[in-house]
């Protein structure tokens, strides 16, 4: 599929996730026990959930801004593929693919880590009488999470955190090529040495013929089209795999907290195996209602667990 046929098929789903979520409120990964409070088994299975609560915001948060960074480059890429400005698009193109590659770090692990830790994530929040919880490992996605938030280029001088130290560009975009985009690598190269000052940059305004030269400034739609149609598929799989991901994992972590926005299950029903899987969750909450779990949203569970703990919000 053309690029600006997906671009057309994606952004209204984007904007709308991005516009009916503005203004959405995280707290919990903002907490801190008070150390006044002595917590027994009780209060510490609470503050566990209070933990797990801080995961699942900063997963949709996760979720959300990587949306929302990806919708204002492909918007970018569409204004200069409509108006023929070959600079303009290998730039916002390149931001695209490096947004994608980088967010894929989490985002691509995000749907299965929810899949398969759902059932136990559930029991925990919503069935506080249960008394034996199956554990919940999380330790990978909550590295990749802090990763994808914090992680910049470390000081020379001074301590730093491991999880904080960013990975080169190519790391990110030889693992997305390694997982499914072919010729990520060399797309990107391509568009650095259009969005850099170089030759390539130069022979993008040039024609060549027989011993002379040519200065042209109507040879964008030419060029564009080029990188279109030698990447089509690692373009095509740069959606697929960064943007299904986020949905996926978004329609996840709204069965979990009615209060944060989803796609509907039809706009995510036709990824993979996504539809029997959602069933399976949806059978499955099903069956804890009936058996007396109403859970309401995230805020008011949240909100009762700070009264039980003396929770006090962590300095910025």
């Amino acid at each position: 599929m053309k690029m600006d046929e997906l671009i057309a098929g994606y952004e209204p789903l984007l904007a709308r996730l991005i516009d009916e979520s503005d203004g959405a409120t995280y707290r919990a990964f903002y907490l801190l026990p008070n150390p006044e409070v002595k917590l027994n088994v009780e209060q510490n299975r609470q503050f566990q959930s209070i933990y797990l609560i801080g995961i699942l915001e900063r997963s949709h948060l996760a979720c959300m801004t990587f949306l929302a960074r990806s919708h204002r480059w492909l918007k970018t890429c569409q204004t200069a593929i409509e108006t023929s400005n070959i600079l303009g698009f290998a730039a916002s193109l390149r931001g695209f693919l490096e947004s994608a590659a980088d967010g894929f770090d989490v985002i691509g692990y995000l749907p299965g880590a929810l899949k398969n830790s759902f059932e136990p994530i559930y029991l925990l929040l919503y069935e506080a009488d249960e008394c034996n919880h199956p554990a919940i490992i999380i330790k990978e996605l909550e590295d990749r999470l802090i990763h994808y938030a914090f992680a910049t280029r470390q000081p020379k001088i001074g301590p730093s955190m491991p999880h904080h130290v960013a990975k080169s560009q190519a790391d990110y975009i030889r693992a997305f090529e390694k997982f499914g985009a072919p010729g990520a690598g060399n797309l990107y190269a391509d568009l650095c040495a259009l969005t850099h000052p170089s030759s390539e940059s130069v022979n993008c305004f040039l024609i060549e013929g027989d011993h002379l030269v040519s200065f042209t400034a109507q040879h964008d739609d030419t060029s564009i089209e080029v990188i279109l149609r030698t990447y089509e598929e690692c373009i095509a799989n740069m959606f697929q795999y960064s943007l299904n991901s986020a949905l996926v994992a978004l329609a996840y972590l709204s069965r979990l907290n009615s209060d944060w926005i989803g796609p509907r299950d039809m706009e995510v029903n036709a990824i993979g195996g996504t539809r029997s899987q959602l069933k399976q969750v949806d059978e499955f909450v099903r069956t804890r209602r009936e058996g007396g779990a109403h859970p309401a949203g995230l805020r008011r569970q949240l909100q009762s667990l700070i009264s039980s703990l003396g929770m006090e919000q962590r300095p910025e």
